[in-house]
């Protein structure tokens, strides 16, 4: 597993890649529909500068922290929907401008943290774990818009990489979010090959008595929320709780 200097090493490469990406964005590519249903690249680049702001300040406890915000609105979706809708009447030039900005906030406020800290997002959670969380939301989202612009990859292989290793830390999560209650929850080991280097990626303990194995870029868009029955069908398996896990990763969505 990746140390805490790792994982703010690749957010600060996932953020510079995605303005990269921002800079190469037509006015009229911005109302384009992405691979999420309602979902537009104008969306993305709202939802990941809007919870840029929420990150920052559930590091430094400021007003728009998550236990702050999230609670005034009914639901999850509610809350997500409202970040998005943000960027409605946002020219290109200002939304690059608020990306940008939530962006070195929410890395600066991060890279600030040891990651041992509990941060109140969620259910709570160690510092280092918000890290691959903002990864995950990198990873996923920019590759949403990447498809939307037919551009080629998958997006980075260390991205996918910590999506699967968070995947593995949220199992607890999980089965919670799932409503499905396991008393004693078997490690499972992931065996993923890189799609475009062939690279094998093994995550989690040494002696877990079942393993999942598949594609590096599939689980990692599974647990982001980018699933399909195919996409799970993908996937080989050993055990009952390697099949229960593939039913349910998700990246502490």
């Amino acid at each position: 597993m990746s140390s805490h200097r790792d994982r703010l090493a690749l957010l600060h490469r996932e953020v510079r890649s995605f303005q990269d990406t921002l800079a190469r964005l037509g006015q009229c590519e911005l109302d384009m529909e992405t691979r999420c249903p309602g979902w537009t690249v104008r969306d993305q680049v709202a939802h990941l500068a809007d919870t840029d702001e929420v990150a920052a300040d559930t590091v430094r406890e400021g007003p728009r922290a998550f236990t702050r915000v999230v609670p005034n609105f009914s639901t999850p979706q509610d809350f997500t929907r409202a970040g998005c809708d943000r960027g409605a009447d946002l020219t290109l030039a200002e939304l690059r401008e608020w990306s940008a900005a939530a962006g070195r906030s929410s890395a600066a406020a991060l890279s600030a943290c040891t990651g041992t800290e509990r941060v109140r997002w969620g259910f709570g959670m160690r510092a280092t774990h918000l890290v691959m969380g903002r990864v995950m939301e990198y990873w996923a989202h920019h590759g949403d818009v990447r498809v939307a612009l037919g551009l080629e990859g998958h997006g980075s292989a260390e991205g996918a990489v910590c999506v699967a290793e968070l995947s593995l830390y949220s199992v607890r999560y999980a089965l919670a979010k799932a409503r499905v209650r396991v008393d004693d929850w078997q490690d499972v080991r992931l065996v993923l090959v890189d799609d475009e280097s062939g690279r094998v990626h093994m995550l989690g303990k040494d002696d877990a008595a079942e393993s999942v194995r598949g594609s590096l870029q599939s689980w990692a868009l599974l647990a982001a929320g980018r699933r399909d029955r195919l996409l799970e069908r993908s996937f080989e398996f050993e055990g009952e709780h390697a099949r229960l896990l593939i039913q349910i990763a998700r990246a502490y969505l």
